[in-house]
């Protein structure tokens, strides 16, 4: 898996000096071209101090320059806690770029983990996808990517940001 270790980013922190935490998780997929017009997640966990709190946050979906979420896919579906629904973006839609999935979580949350369901259709075209944790102000503090993708698959992410150890 791909990743940008925290202690290149252990200067990024608050104007009030403490270390930043994740407000914002962002599924990406450049992949997506004329043969891969979709991207659905039939769950998105985000772990912190235990529990999981992406059902707190908001959800939206698109491409590079608008919303586009397909009929029954909306972005919430992806934090509803049931694999059996999911997010699907509008292939017919689609914008060159890449289709994305975000979550605000409402606060900077001590984020250590992100676990992706892949649907149980299409599931491969998660493959190749990045997983970013932002902060507030929207500066990438982590990234991962999405390997071995296929239909109902499940990808761990260990997450490792400057609130971690402090």
């Amino acid at each position: 898996m791909h990743q940008i270790p925290a202690q290149y980013f252990r200067t990024h922190e608050s104007q009030s000096g403490s270390a930043r935490c994740v407000q914002h998780i962002q599924v990406f997929n450049h992949n997506s071209d004329e043969e891969h017009q979709q991207m659905s997640l039939a769950e998105v966990e985000v772990f912190a101090g235990g529990g999981n709190v992406a059902g707190e946050g908001t959800a939206i979906q698109g491409d590079k320059s608008q919303q586009t979420a397909a009929t029954g896919g909306a972005a919430e579906n992806a934090i509803d806690g049931d694999p059996a629904t999911a997010s699907l973006t509008d292939h017919n839609h689609i914008q060159r770029g890449g289709l994305w999935w975000k979550l605000d979580l409402g606060s900077e949350q001590d984020v250590d983990r992100i676990r992706i369901t892949a649907p149980n259709s299409n599931g491969s075209d998660l493959e190749g996808a990045f997983v970013y944790a932002r902060d507030s102000n929207y500066q990438i503090l982590w990234s991962g990517r999405i390997k071995g993708a296929s239909d109902g698959s499940v990808h761990e992410l260990q997450v490792e940001t400057c609130c971690s150890g402090y």
